[in-house]
């Protein structure tokens, strides 16, 4: 990410998210795309695989990685639209606490 390298030697990496994801309780979504000119593929691939069981990997072709926020389509955000209707409502509870007014 273009810091020096004396700094990644004394901050901690809070960027560990394959450690962290395998403690996860609660099901996963990773959606990366085949051409993301910021993160390899290889890291979605190893970041679906420290989930366990309840995962899923969806990849999106010919997007950069700012692409869906920038520019979204529904050929990259109805396959996400589809996984969270799937989900039963106790695993989205576990995410989403209920809105209290």
């Amino acid at each position: 990410m273009g810091f020096p390298r004396w700094v990644i030697r004394i901050v901690p990496n809070v960027w560990d998210t394959v450690h962290l994801a395998g403690e996860l309780e609660v099901a996963v979504l990773v959606v990366h795309s085949d051409v993301d000119d910021l993160f390899a593929m290889s890291m979605a691939k190893r970041l679906v695989e420290a989930c366990g069981a309840r995962r899923r990997l969806i990849v999106v072709s010919g997007l950069l990685h700012n692409a869906p926020i920038f520019t979204p389509t529904a050929m990259y955000w109805q396959p996400i639209a589809n996984w969270v209707q799937q989900r039963p409502s106790e695993d989205l509870t576990e995410v989403l606490p209920a809105v209290r007014g």
